[in-house]
Protein backbone atom coordinates (compact mmCIF):
# COMPACT_ATOMS: atom_id res chain seq x y z
CA UNK A 1 0.00 0.00 0.00
CA UNK A 2 0.91 3.41 -0.94
CA UNK A 3 0.75 4.34 3.18
CA UNK A 4 2.65 1.57 4.54
CA UNK A 5 4.68 2.52 7.66
CA UNK A 6 6.44 0.04 10.27
CA UNK A 7 3.18 -0.72 12.28
CA UNK A 8 2.21 -2.70 9.33
CA UNK A 9 4.51 -5.38 10.08
CA UNK A 10 3.04 -5.86 13.81
CA UNK A 11 -0.33 -6.05 12.80
CA UNK A 12 0.25 -8.75 10.44
CA UNK A 13 2.12 -11.09 12.90
CA UNK A 14 -1.15 -9.99 15.31
CA UNK A 15 -3.34 -11.36 12.70
CA UNK A 16 -1.65 -14.29 12.05
CA UNK A 17 -1.42 -15.38 15.69
CA UNK A 18 -5.32 -14.54 16.01
CA UNK A 19 -6.07 -16.52 13.34
CA UNK A 20 -4.07 -19.25 14.07
CA UNK A 21 -4.84 -19.35 17.91
CA UNK A 22 -8.62 -19.70 15.88
CA UNK A 23 -7.50 -22.93 14.37
CA UNK A 24 -8.46 -21.79 10.53
CA UNK A 25 -7.40 -20.84 7.60
CA UNK A 26 -5.49 -16.94 7.33
CA UNK A 27 -7.68 -15.72 4.65
CA UNK A 28 -6.91 -11.82 6.05
CA UNK A 29 -4.04 -10.00 5.87
CA UNK A 30 -4.34 -6.95 7.78
CA UNK A 31 -2.00 -3.68 7.72
CA UNK A 32 -1.89 -0.81 10.44
CA UNK A 33 -1.47 2.45 10.38
CA UNK A 34 -2.00 5.37 13.14
CA UNK A 35 -2.94 6.02 15.97
CA UNK A 36 -6.01 5.99 18.15
CA UNK A 37 -9.27 4.38 18.44
CA UNK A 38 -9.38 1.01 16.38
CA UNK A 39 -11.14 1.30 13.13
CA UNK A 40 -11.05 -1.59 10.66
CA UNK A 41 -11.86 -1.21 6.86
CA UNK A 42 -12.84 -4.45 4.83
CA UNK A 43 -13.04 -4.21 1.34
CA UNK A 44 -15.52 -5.69 -1.47
CA UNK A 45 -14.83 -8.24 -4.17
CA UNK A 46 -11.70 -8.13 -5.53
CA UNK A 47 -10.39 -5.15 -4.02
CA UNK A 48 -7.37 -4.67 -2.27
CA UNK A 49 -7.05 -3.29 1.13
CA UNK A 50 -5.48 0.14 -1.15
CA UNK A 51 -8.69 1.04 -1.81
CA UNK A 52 -9.16 2.65 1.71
CA UNK A 53 -5.58 4.80 0.89
CA UNK A 54 -7.58 7.73 0.37
CA UNK A 55 -9.66 7.72 3.57
CA UNK A 56 -7.21 6.79 6.09
CA UNK A 57 -5.03 9.70 4.46
CA UNK A 58 -7.95 11.55 5.77
CA UNK A 59 -8.97 10.46 8.75
CA UNK A 60 -7.04 11.89 12.08
CA UNK A 61 -6.81 10.45 15.44
CA UNK A 62 -7.72 6.69 14.43
CA UNK A 63 -5.53 3.59 14.19
CA UNK A 64 -7.19 1.40 11.26
CA UNK A 65 -6.74 -2.08 10.46
CA UNK A 66 -6.86 -2.51 6.68
CA UNK A 67 -7.77 -6.04 5.44
CA UNK A 68 -7.35 -7.67 2.05
CA UNK A 69 -8.74 -11.07 1.71
CA UNK A 70 -7.18 -13.71 0.87
CA UNK A 71 -7.47 -14.77 -3.17
CA UNK A 72 -7.15 -10.47 -3.54
CA UNK A 73 -4.55 -8.13 -3.82
CA UNK A 74 -1.33 -9.34 -3.05
CA UNK A 75 -2.62 -11.52 -0.80
CA UNK A 76 -2.34 -15.26 -1.59
CA UNK A 77 -5.68 -17.79 -2.51
CA UNK A 78 -6.08 -20.33 0.53
CA UNK A 79 -7.88 -23.62 0.66
CA UNK A 80 -11.28 -22.44 2.40
CA UNK A 81 -13.14 -24.51 5.15
CA UNK A 82 -16.46 -23.06 4.74
CA UNK A 83 -16.22 -20.72 1.85
CA UNK A 84 -15.20 -16.55 1.09
CA UNK A 85 -17.31 -15.01 3.15
CA UNK A 86 -17.95 -17.43 6.05
CA UNK A 87 -14.16 -18.06 6.79
CA UNK A 88 -13.24 -13.78 6.57
CA UNK A 89 -16.29 -13.51 9.19
CA UNK A 90 -14.85 -16.00 11.23
CA UNK A 91 -11.32 -14.90 10.95
CA UNK A 92 -12.43 -11.33 11.00
CA UNK A 93 -13.76 -12.44 14.75
CA UNK A 94 -10.89 -13.44 15.78
CA UNK A 95 -8.60 -10.71 14.92
CA UNK A 96 -11.41 -8.49 16.36
CA UNK A 97 -11.46 -10.93 19.94
CA UNK A 98 -7.41 -10.62 19.59
CA UNK A 99 -7.14 -6.70 18.68
CA UNK A 100 -10.24 -5.28 20.51
CA UNK A 101 -12.22 -7.30 22.99
CA UNK A 102 -13.93 -4.42 24.07
CA UNK A 103 -15.31 -3.92 20.62
CA UNK A 104 -14.53 -1.53 17.56
CA UNK A 105 -15.47 0.25 14.60
CA UNK A 106 -16.35 -1.72 11.53
CA UNK A 107 -16.21 -0.25 7.81
CA UNK A 108 -17.26 -2.38 5.02
CA UNK A 109 -17.66 -2.00 1.45
CA UNK A 110 -19.59 -4.07 -1.03
CA UNK A 111 -18.96 -7.56 -0.25
CA UNK A 112 -17.01 -6.28 2.90
CA UNK A 113 -20.03 -4.73 3.82
CA UNK A 114 -21.59 -7.88 4.28
CA UNK A 115 -19.37 -9.50 6.01
CA UNK A 116 -18.93 -6.63 8.55
CA UNK A 117 -22.85 -6.64 9.29
CA UNK A 118 -22.69 -10.65 9.40
CA UNK A 119 -20.10 -9.93 12.07
CA UNK A 120 -21.95 -7.13 14.04
CA UNK A 121 -25.46 -9.19 14.10
CA UNK A 122 -23.48 -12.56 15.17
CA UNK A 123 -20.93 -10.80 17.41
CA UNK A 124 -22.51 -7.15 18.78
CA UNK A 125 -19.98 -6.89 21.82
CA UNK A 126 -16.89 -6.87 18.87
CA UNK A 127 -18.48 -4.14 17.10
CA UNK A 128 -19.14 -0.54 18.39
CA UNK A 129 -20.13 1.17 14.97
CA UNK A 130 -20.50 -0.01 12.17
CA UNK A 131 -20.28 1.66 8.26
CA UNK A 132 -21.29 -0.26 5.30
CA UNK A 133 -20.66 1.23 1.81
CA UNK A 134 -23.13 0.39 -0.84
CA UNK A 135 -24.19 -3.17 0.08
CA UNK A 136 -27.28 -4.49 0.37
CA UNK A 137 -28.07 -7.43 2.82
CA UNK A 138 -29.30 -9.21 0.07
CA UNK A 139 -27.04 -8.42 -3.36
CA UNK A 140 -30.15 -10.65 -5.22
CA UNK A 141 -32.71 -7.87 -4.09
CA UNK A 142 -31.23 -5.64 -6.11
CA UNK A 143 -32.25 -6.57 -9.44
CA UNK A 144 -35.77 -8.77 -8.09
CA UNK A 145 -36.99 -7.24 -4.56
CA UNK A 146 -39.29 -11.12 -5.14
CA UNK A 147 -35.66 -12.67 -4.93
CA UNK A 148 -35.00 -15.40 -2.36
CA UNK A 149 -31.90 -17.58 -1.38
CA UNK A 150 -33.27 -20.46 -3.64
CA UNK A 151 -34.58 -18.39 -6.65
CA UNK A 152 -30.87 -16.85 -6.47
CA UNK A 153 -28.85 -20.12 -6.53
CA UNK A 154 -29.46 -20.86 -10.10
CA UNK A 155 -28.31 -17.91 -11.53
CA UNK A 156 -25.72 -17.30 -9.12
CA UNK A 157 -24.60 -20.85 -10.27
CA UNK A 158 -24.38 -19.93 -13.68
CA UNK A 159 -22.17 -16.47 -13.24
CA UNK A 160 -19.56 -18.99 -10.93
CA UNK A 161 -19.51 -21.41 -13.33
CA UNK A 162 -18.88 -19.04 -16.29
CA UNK A 163 -16.46 -16.99 -14.51
CA UNK A 164 -14.43 -19.95 -13.15
CA UNK A 165 -14.42 -21.97 -17.02
CA UNK A 166 -14.07 -18.19 -18.75
CA UNK A 167 -9.74 -18.09 -20.14
CA UNK A 168 -7.96 -15.34 -18.52
CA UNK A 169 -8.01 -12.91 -21.02
CA UNK A 170 -11.99 -13.08 -21.51
CA UNK A 171 -12.42 -13.02 -18.06
CA UNK A 172 -9.82 -10.18 -17.53
CA UNK A 173 -11.88 -8.03 -20.23
CA UNK A 174 -14.81 -8.50 -18.60
CA UNK A 175 -13.84 -7.54 -15.16
CA UNK A 176 -12.12 -4.36 -16.89
CA UNK A 177 -16.46 -3.36 -18.09
CA UNK A 178 -17.56 -4.00 -15.18
CA UNK A 179 -14.51 -1.23 -13.74
CA UNK A 180 -16.07 0.82 -15.92
CA UNK A 181 -19.00 1.70 -14.59
CA UNK A 182 -18.30 1.09 -11.06
CA UNK A 183 -16.39 4.46 -10.69
CA UNK A 184 -15.72 7.52 -12.69
CA UNK A 185 -12.42 8.70 -12.68
CA UNK A 186 -9.89 7.21 -15.73
CA UNK A 187 -7.41 6.75 -13.54
CA UNK A 188 -9.57 4.75 -10.84
CA UNK A 189 -11.43 2.74 -13.69
CA UNK A 190 -7.47 1.33 -14.10
CA UNK A 191 -7.34 1.12 -10.41
CA UNK A 192 -10.19 -1.09 -10.03
CA UNK A 193 -9.06 -3.29 -13.19
CA UNK A 194 -5.71 -3.49 -12.35
CA UNK A 195 -6.91 -5.64 -8.46
CA UNK A 196 -8.63 -7.91 -11.21
CA UNK A 197 -5.67 -8.83 -13.28
CA UNK A 198 -3.94 -9.38 -9.27
CA UNK A 199 -7.07 -11.64 -7.95
CA UNK A 200 -7.92 -15.21 -7.87
CA UNK A 201 -10.14 -16.06 -10.66
CA UNK A 202 -11.85 -19.03 -8.86
CA UNK A 203 -11.89 -17.11 -4.92
CA UNK A 204 -14.01 -14.48 -7.30
CA UNK A 205 -16.28 -16.86 -8.77
CA UNK A 206 -17.28 -18.47 -5.41
CA UNK A 207 -17.33 -15.25 -3.50
CA UNK A 208 -19.80 -13.60 -5.94
CA UNK A 209 -21.91 -16.82 -5.74
CA UNK A 210 -22.15 -16.37 -1.80
CA UNK A 211 -22.38 -13.00 -2.22
CA UNK A 212 -26.05 -13.18 -4.43
CA UNK A 213 -27.22 -16.02 -2.56
CA UNK A 214 -27.20 -14.74 1.35
CA UNK A 215 -30.03 -12.92 2.67
CA UNK A 216 -29.15 -10.73 5.78
CA UNK A 217 -32.33 -9.11 6.12
CA UNK A 218 -34.11 -10.89 8.84
CA UNK A 219 -30.48 -10.95 10.90
CA UNK A 220 -30.93 -7.00 11.05
CA UNK A 221 -32.15 -6.76 14.25
CA UNK A 222 -29.03 -8.66 15.66
CA UNK A 223 -26.83 -5.73 15.20
CA UNK A 224 -26.70 -3.49 18.18
CA UNK A 225 -24.10 -1.11 16.80
CA UNK A 226 -24.87 2.30 15.18
CA UNK A 227 -24.84 2.08 11.74
CA UNK A 228 -24.43 4.73 8.91
CA UNK A 229 -25.41 3.22 5.10
CA UNK A 230 -23.63 5.36 2.37
CA UNK A 231 -24.84 4.82 -0.50
CA UNK A 232 -23.84 5.72 -4.27
CA UNK A 233 -26.65 7.51 -6.43
CA UNK A 234 -25.28 9.34 -10.14
CA UNK A 235 -27.69 10.75 -12.70
CA UNK A 236 -28.07 8.32 -15.72
CA UNK A 237 -29.53 5.33 -13.61
CA UNK A 238 -32.90 4.11 -14.14
CA UNK A 239 -33.77 5.58 -10.05
CA UNK A 240 -33.72 9.13 -9.04
CA UNK A 241 -32.04 9.62 -5.64
CA UNK A 242 -35.29 9.97 -3.57
CA UNK A 243 -36.18 6.56 -4.99
CA UNK A 244 -32.66 4.94 -4.07
CA UNK A 245 -32.59 6.74 -0.20
CA UNK A 246 -36.29 4.87 -0.16
CA UNK A 247 -34.79 2.13 -1.69
CA UNK A 248 -31.76 2.17 0.69
CA UNK A 249 -33.80 2.78 4.18
CA UNK A 250 -36.45 -0.30 3.30
CA UNK A 251 -33.37 -2.92 3.06
CA UNK A 252 -32.22 -1.36 6.64
CA UNK A 253 -35.29 -1.14 8.21
CA UNK A 254 -34.78 -3.97 10.34
CA UNK A 255 -32.11 -2.10 11.73
CA UNK A 256 -32.76 0.02 15.35
CA UNK A 257 -30.38 3.07 15.25
CA UNK A 258 -29.49 3.78 11.15
CA UNK A 259 -28.66 6.46 9.30
CA UNK A 260 -29.17 5.98 5.66
CA UNK A 261 -26.69 9.03 3.53
CA UNK A 262 -27.05 8.70 -0.55
CA UNK A 263 -23.98 10.64 -1.83
CA UNK A 264 -24.80 12.23 -4.88
CA UNK A 265 -22.32 11.97 -8.35
CA UNK A 266 -20.60 8.84 -7.24
CA UNK A 267 -21.00 4.92 -8.29
CA UNK A 268 -20.00 2.07 -6.24
CA UNK A 269 -16.55 3.18 -5.30
CA UNK A 270 -17.79 6.04 -3.26
CA UNK A 271 -14.39 6.40 -1.47
CA UNK A 272 -12.85 7.01 -4.65
CA UNK A 273 -14.74 9.12 -6.51
CA UNK A 274 -15.78 11.29 -3.67
CA UNK A 275 -13.27 10.86 -1.51
CA UNK A 276 -13.25 14.09 0.44
CA UNK A 277 -17.09 13.63 0.88
CA UNK A 278 -16.53 10.14 1.95
CA UNK A 279 -13.75 10.63 4.78
CA UNK A 280 -15.85 13.62 5.66
CA UNK A 281 -19.13 11.47 6.52
CA UNK A 282 -16.74 8.72 7.77
CA UNK A 283 -14.89 10.95 10.57
CA UNK A 284 -18.58 12.56 11.37
CA UNK A 285 -20.02 9.29 11.96
CA UNK A 286 -17.24 8.08 14.24
CA UNK A 287 -16.60 11.26 15.89
CA UNK A 288 -18.19 10.36 19.68
CA UNK A 289 -16.05 7.05 19.91
CA UNK A 290 -12.71 9.15 19.07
Amino acid sequence: MTLKIVAALAALVVGSAALAAAGGPRTLQIETFGDGPLVVFVPGLASDGDVWDGTVARLDGIEADVVTLAGFGDAPAVERQTGVVRDAVDDLVAHLESRAPDGAALVGHSMGGLIAQIVAAERPDLVTKLVIVDAAPFFAALQNPAATEDSAAPVAAAFRDQIKAAPRATFLAQQRATAAGMTIGDADVERVAAWSETADQATIADALYEVMTTDRRGALGAIKADTLVIAAWAEGGPFTKAQSEAFWSAQYQGLDDVRVEVVEGVRHFVMLDAPDRFAELLGEFLAPAL
